[in-house]
């Protein structure tokens, strides 16, 4: 920083010299080198080739070399979340000295506003990435990113039927003829018959890729790629 530039129009100037946050004066050469982040108070005062010394001037110098606090909740680094789950996601970012500039989130690379309230069945199974950059106003920069991933179960797909038949997605004699064979397979899972656990899931495929069952496209590619997923995790592939 070079606050400190001082003329004489009639003998010159001899020296300029300065104290920073109180400290010793000191000869100006080419720069005054504050260090720590806050409001620093810069003293400064010239003397001419006569002996004259100038009153002393005064600046506050402002230095932020600390980037953004970020704060992101809702899920966690390396957690597993069932498709049947809501999550609410929020981040905020705090900055003591120049304050936050701009704050911004994106889900796998999609803009993603604070507090939203994310129905993971909307995302795909598998591997997540929440990133959450911050810029204070002196330009120091923030970046926190988590990764969490998407799975689901038998358990999962039945709680999905019950929900897409309270929001009217499903009509209440789909929601029963598809509890069938996933309570079936709940059963069977628990008993450690993954053979049959897998022909009961394939029956809830049929019925959920069937239009007549499940008119919502929407609710029937969900519920069919569970039902695949399941299957591959259960056939060990």
């Amino acid at each position: 920083m070079d606050p400190v530039h001082r003329t004489d129009q009639t003998s010159g100037v001899a020296k300029i010299e300065y104290s920073l946050d109180g400290g010793a004066w000191t000869a100006y050469t080419d720069s005054v080198e504050g260090r720590g982040d806050g409001d620093h108070t810069l003293r400064y005062r010239a003397t001419d080739q006569a002996g004259n010394v100038e009153g002393v001037k005064s600046a506050v110098l402002k230095i932020d070399g600390t980037a953004p606090a970020v704060l992101l909740s809702g899920v966690a680094a390396g957690a597993q979340y069932g498709d049947s789950q809501d999550v609410r996601i929020t981040y905020s970012a705090t900055d003591g000295t120049s304050g936050v500039a701009s704050l911004a989130g994106t889900l796998d690379g999609r803009p993603i506003l604070d507090n939203t309230l994310l129905a993971l069945y909307d995302l795909a199974l598998g591997e997540h990435t929440l990133t959450v950059v911050a810029c204070d106003e002196a330009g120091n920069r923030s970046t926190r990113s988590i990764t969490f991933t998407v799975t689901t179960s038998v358990e999962d797909m039945g709680n999905l039927v019950d929900r897409f038949r309270a929001t009217g997605w499903l009509s209440a004699a789909s929601a029963t003829e598809l509890h069938k064979p996933l309570d079936r397979a709940a059963r069977f899972v628990d008993q450690g018959r993954d053979k049959q656990a897998v022909r009961e899931l394939q029956s809830v495929k049929q019925l959920a890729g069937d239009p007549k069952v499940v008119p919502n496209a929407e609710v029937r590619a969900v519920l069919v790629r569970d039902a695949d997923a399941v299957i591959a995790g259960l056939s060990g592939s």
